[in-house]
């Protein structure tokens, strides 16, 4: 656990990169890691690769269909790329299991 809260320490020192790849490092031992994955996502948004984070939080997804916030974040991913329908569908998904 020690990788992931300093993961999250440099995420809130606004240290993204270090933060994926402290990340990336701990899902290579444990991909099944839904805190780590959705966290990774979250910092690979602020960093502006919404593709990346949008793979993450449809792992999220796939591994917890009820992940509230990783449904809500691939929308707000999809609004910012532009893809409107995709963002929808997945808001009214949050808004259906929140």
């Amino acid at each position: 656990r020690a990788l992931f809260i300093r993961a999250s320490s440099y995420v809130k020192r606004g240290e993204l990169e270090n933060a994926v790849l402290d990340y990336n490092t701990l899902l290579e031992t444990t991909p099944e890691d839904i805190d780590a994955c959705y966290q990774r996502g979250t910092a690979l948004e602020k960093l502006g690769d919404l593709d990346s984070a949008i793979a993450d939080f449809t792992q999220v997804l796939q591994l917890n269909p009820n992940h509230v916030k990783a449904a809500y974040a691939r929308g707000t991913c999809q609004n910012l790329k532009g893809d409107f329908i995709e963002a929808i569908e997945d808001y009214t998904v949050a808004l259906e299991r929140d």
